[in-house]
């Protein structure tokens, strides 16, 4: 994917935005496993790939945004995380989700929270301005910031009272198939 300028936003395939972010984030995180279920699920990546006509507008802060919701999650995972894709009509999800302690409860339950408040306000656990930063840019591309936490499955090893780590979904909306290929 070609590098865009801060403001300066453009058509660009949805796989091309995410793998270029990923190629970027990985090397600075060499601990942890990304998961992509997007290539499990769907196969292989190829020009036959469900998402590979699918264009998002996308400039630089969005590209930050995502590399800064994978690095919470490997801060709260840092052996693997898991990244997913999927599309509706009008939007991209692209969903990161953990195996940590899940996102506290004055953030999952509460969306104004998004707010740059400090670490130390949050009890050192983070959280903050970079979730904050990635809330702004995603909502200046028309999309949304989705968290909640995952509630465990009894039939996987899991209590349903416990949490089973968290679930960020950004949300984006795609270019309409012929405006991307005018």
């Amino acid at each position: 994917a070609q590098q865009t300028q801060p403001g300066e936003k453009k058509a660009t395939l949805l796989l091309d935005f995410i793998e270029q972010t990923v190629e970027d984030w990985l090397p600075l995180r060499p601990e942890v496993t990304l998961i992509r279920s997007y290539q499990r699920t769907s196969g292989a990546l190829n020009s036959n790939h469900p998402f590979s006509k699918i264009k998002i507008t996308c400039d630089q802060t969005l590209t930050q945004a995502l590399s800064n919701l994978l690095n919470n999650a490997a801060n709260a995972s840092p052996n693997s995380i898991d990244l997913d894709i999927q599309v509706d009509a009008d939007f991209a999800n692209i969903i990161i989700t953990d195996k940590g302690n899940g996102i506290p409860d004055e953030i999952a339950n509460n969306s104004t929270i998004l707010s740059p408040l400090n670490e130390s306000e949050r009890g050192g656990k983070g959280m903050g301005l970079g979730l904050f930063l990635s809330n702004a840019a995603i909502h200046r591309h028309g999309g949304t910031l989705l968290l909640r936490n995952k509630i465990g499955d009894p039939l996987n090893g899991g209590s349903k009272n416990q949490c089973d780590g968290a679930e960020v979904t950004m949300r984006v909306p795609i270019v309409p198939f012929q405006q991307s290929h005018s």
